[in-house]
């Protein structure tokens, strides 16, 4: 006997519910680019740069152990020392500079003394806006790498107004060290460049108006962000 269509219809339906003899199909997923493949490494650094860059399933290295410039001097073996404020601490004396992510050096500096209390010798000369005047004395030299078009930096500039002062007790001063003042205090040729460029080698005085006859210097370097402090005494 053929089925009625009223059982077919019976057959249709019932079959539309089965679903719990019907296995789901499970989406599948795509794994995260991230999960998969390393961080490109950052510039190589062994004294102010990271050397490497973990996954992203992998740990990150310990906040210490590297600054957040990029730039400042690397292919130290040793890890930098750094401030709480996270800037390379330097001595009097001591080499500084900025090296390139291909190892290239393109700035020394190095500052001589610092001097505390000057006395200027222009006869335009004015007392010091905030408090008194100090002179660094600095030594610059730049590597002829600066000049290509690619270069991290084109030139090595440092001025008063690139400096702060942090007094002995901690305090950070908000006055511009590089008063109307200080430009008036000395004499050009006893003063270093403000700018310098490719394969260049120059020293001279930064003066610097300032509050605190001690504590410490911190310069920034106005390209790349790398900053550097020195203790000056009273």
């Amino acid at each position: 006997m053929k089925p009625s269509s009223l059982q077919i219809a019976l057959v249709i339906l019932c079959t539309g519910c089965s679903g719990a003899n019907t296995p789901q199909v499970q989406p599948t997923s795509e794994p995260s680019p991230s999960a998969s493949a390393s961080s490109a490494s950052p510039l190589p650094s062994a004294s102010a740069t990271p050397t490497g860059a973990p996954t992203a399933a992998s740990a990150a290295p310990p906040a210490s152990a590297e600054p957040s410039s990029p730039a400042a001097e690397s292919l130290d073996p040793l890890a930098p020392e750094l401030s709480p404020r996270g800037n390379l601490i330097k001595q009097i004396g001591e080499p500084a500079g900025i090296i390139d992510g291909n190892g290239e050096r393109l700035a020394n500096f190095v500052i001589n003394s610092i001097s505390p209390d000057v006395q200027c010798t222009e006869a335009s000369a004015e007392p010091a806006e905030n408090g008194l005047f100090v002179a660094v004395d600095v030594s610059v030299q730049t590597s002829p790498a600066m000049a290509a078009p690619d270069a991290l930096i084109s030139s090595f500039d440092m001025s008063s107004s690139l400096f702060r002062t942090i007094s002995p007790e901690g305090i950070s001063s908000n006055a511009d060290p590089g008063t109307f003042a200080a430009f008036l205090c000395l004499d050009d040729t006893a003063l270093l460049p403000s700018s310098i460029g490719p394969g260049e080698n120059a020293q001279g005085i930064v003066l610097l108006d300032v509050e605190h006859p001690a504590g410490t210097l911190i310069f920034e370097d106005l390209y790349t962000g790398s900053a550097w402090e020195w203790t000056y005494p009273g």
